[in-house]
């Protein structure tokens, strides 16, 4: 069984750390306890957020990146084959100028769909950013438990 894939662990790990912190700072603050769970909440809370912004610069943004580096690389090099006739894509060669853009379009938007595959990040089979959302409700879980009691 896959638990995470990629630095998806990143978000137990988060979240557990915040969790402490705050929680520990919440019992030196309040000795006298009954308010540890909230501040355990919170904790849970801000790992939560590190993870979504983690995750987020994982799964979106680098991946972004990197496919507008690739795609400014590879486009030329596209356009200098499609100009010296060695351009083919799926083993059709352009006959015209305008076929060889459209190759050479098709080429960078199936370069596009490889990089949103790639350095996919996730706890559960759940994008890391989102399984972060998941772990914040569990911190407003524990809040409300704490301001109950």
């Amino acid at each position: 069984m896959i638990v995470w894939r990629g630095w998806g662990v990143l978000v137990f790990i988060y979240a557990g750390v915040g969790a402490i912190a705050i929680g520990t700072l919440g019992g030196l603050m309040f000795p006298a306890g009954g308010v540890t769970t909230i501040f355990v909440g919170f904790g849970i809370i801000i790992g939560a957020a590190l993870g979504f912004l983690h995750g987020w610069y994982l799964n979106v943004l680098s991946p972004r990146k990197k496919y507008e580096a690739w795609a400014l690389q590879e486009r030329p090099r596209l356009q200098e084959a499609a100009e010296g006739g060695r351009l083919a894509y799926r083993n059709v060669t352009p006959t015209t100028a305008a076929e060889s853009d459209q190759m050479i379009e098709a080429i960078i938007a199936d370069g596009q769909a490889e990089f949103k595959r790639a350095g996919y990040h996730s706890l559960f089979f759940i994008p890391m950013q989102w399984a972060a959302v998941v772990a914040a409700l569990i911190g407003v879980v524990l809040i409300v438990v704490g301001i109950a009691r």
